[in-house]
């Protein structure tokens, strides 16, 4: 029938979402539209960022970034693979890579925070102050994110294992998984699935560790 639609056969590397699969794409796909699909499929993913500006589209074979202007289809060579890289921004000034794979969730609206360069600040932006380019959580948008310091916590990773900092006089609890609440006073382990409480404004994020 010559209205009968012809889909693509694809391979793409999900690793770091899921595993790879294949799926059947028009021939006019476009990346943005292939992104908008992966992420509405793995909306349950606990680290999934909803923006599909957070990711980008390349050739498996070569690690070319795909053009998003330009059917998927065309871009992708004889093997028509594709892999999903998580977009990573160029360093703060003062910030050296994270080195381990930590998201931070909050828990009310489902935001997630990916931690690329340490120390990754935790509170609100201050004109005053020189190095608002490391705040990795920003909660100045929340309803109670004004009872937060400027300068709350931080995460650092160290030789394989990763700490919160606290840096303000407002209290800060971590809960280990099937744990009890700790206060924070100097330097925390976190460990994936410890959840962080900055307690005046109940504003609550989750660790994922990958």
């Amino acid at each position: 029938m010559s209205g009968e639609l012809h889909y693509v056969k694809i391979k793409l590397d999900l690793s770091d979402l899921d595993k790879p699969q294949e799926v059947l794409v028009l021939p006019t796909l476009t990346p943005p539209e292939l992104l908008g699909a992966i992420i509405e499929e793995f909306r349950g993913t606990p680290h999934l960022i909803p923006n599909p500006a957070a990711y980008r589209l390349m050739r498996a074979d070569t690690g070319t970034l795909l053009d998003d202007e330009l059917p998927l289809a065309r871009q992708l060579g004889p093997q028509l693979a594709c892999r999903l890289h998580e977009y990573c921004p160029p360093l703060p000034q003062g910030a050296v890579p994270m080195g381990l794979r930590i998201y931070l969730r909050e828990q009310t609206h489902g935001t997630v925070y990916p931690l690329h360069w340490q120390p990754a600040l935790i509170g609100r932006p201050d004109e005053k102050l020189l190095d608002n380019d490391l705040l990795a959580v920003n909660v100045a948008a929340y309803t109670t994110g004004l009872r937060v310091s400027r300068r709350h916590a931080q995460v650092i990773s160290e030789a394989g294992q990763v700490y919160l900092e606290s840096l303000g006089q407002n209290a800060t609890h971590v809960t280990a998984v099937q744990g009890v609440p700790v206060e924070v006073t100097g330097r925390q382990l976190l460990s994936d699935g410890a959840m962080i409480e900055l307690v005046r404004s109940q504003i609550k994020l989750m660790v994922i560790i990958r």
